[in-house]
């Protein structure tokens, strides 16, 4: 038979397992959303720094570029 104090345990306990899940999807979303964000910044970062690169040994005349 439960008592009073029984029950009390078996609600807090489930209430702390509720939190625990609910801080394990937090923490999973946001990791999920650090590496999205690093990903585009690396793929940025990378697009940019080419383009600079390019433009740098075309100004300082390591390479040739087309007018196309």
């Amino acid at each position: 038979m439960l008592t009073q104090s029984s029950f009390g345990r078996i609600i807090s306990f489930q209430n702390r397992v509720t939190k625990e899940k609910t801080r394990m999807i937090e923490y999973a979303i946001f990791i999920f959303c650090l590496i999205g964000c690093g990903i585009t910044s690396h793929r940025l970062g990378e697009q940019q720094g080419m383009s600079a690169v390019i433009q740098h040994l075309a100004d300082t005349g390591q390479i040739e570029l087309d007018d196309e």
